[in-house]
């Protein structure tokens, strides 16, 4: 697990706000994603959903561990077979495919928030 950054002043409020987005994010729709990886067998993007769920423990999260946390899951479920999804998706009875462009569009978005990510984009 990653450590907050003990220089918080330095910070750029953006970053901090995108960081509190990703935290919210995760209180609501936290669980649904850990269940989604889980059944992908993404053990590399539950790591990194272990490390945004610990910055949500922190009045201030780190922008910096978050973004990278989220960038990495980011990664992970757009690497995706779509074989893959399909055989777990009629293996778990779940809509895997639906809940994999729900998450990856929400995640997408709070990732785009953080101020390096919007600059890349433009």
């Amino acid at each position: 697990m990653t450590t907050m950054n003990p220089d918080t002043t330095a910070t750029d409020p953006r970053a901090l706000d995108a960081a509190l987005d990703v935290a919210t994010f995760l209180r609501r729709h936290g669980a649904g994603l850990c269940d989604l990886l889980e059944a992908l067998g993404q053990a590399e993007a539950f790591e990194a959903l272990c490390d945004l769920n610990a910055q949500g423990d922190h009045a201030q999260p780190d922008p910096q561990v978050s973004q990278a946390a989220l960038q990495r899951i980011v990664h992970q479920l757009g690497q995706m077979p779509v074989s893959h999804v399909d055989r777990i998706t009629r293996a778990a009875r779940l809509d895997v495919d639906a809940a994999l462009r729900w998450y990856g569009a929400r995640l997408t978005d709070l990732l785009a928030a953080f101020p390096d990510q919007a600059a890349r984009a433009a």
